[in-house]
């Protein structure tokens, strides 16, 4: 009989990281919306970059969550196919992007 608590603690753990997901795309979205509220120029394009990419994190964490939920329900160890970090890492650069543009048209 397979261990139930670390069946429970995989769940938490699995939830957690959605919700941190969850957060950095809300992060990223408030940010599109105050760059498209007072960044004048080029704020507008900034703020539609953003919350493009919050979106796809939104999009991103929800798939994962269920794709490690499935693998934890079936007693499999999830593993991830390595997109975390670049997908991180985009909407990273793509903030930065969004973030120099709005200094640059401002």
């Amino acid at each position: 009989m397979p261990d139930q608590s670390a069946a429970w603690r995989d769940h938490l753990a699995n939830e957690r990281t959605y919700l941190s997901w969850l957060r950095s795309a809300l992060g990223v979205l408030v940010l599109g919306l105050a760059a498209a509220k007072f960044g004048g120029r080029g704020g507008l394009e900034a703020g539609v970059i953003l919350t493009v990419v919050a979106v796809a994190g939104l999009v991103f964490g929800a798939v994962r969550y269920r794709q490690s939920r499935r693998a934890i329900t079936a007693g499999e160890l999830p593993t991830g196919s390595g997109m975390a970090p670049v997908v991180a890492g985009g909407i990273l650069v793509l903030a930065l992007l969004a973030a120099f543009l709005v200094i640059e048209l401002s």
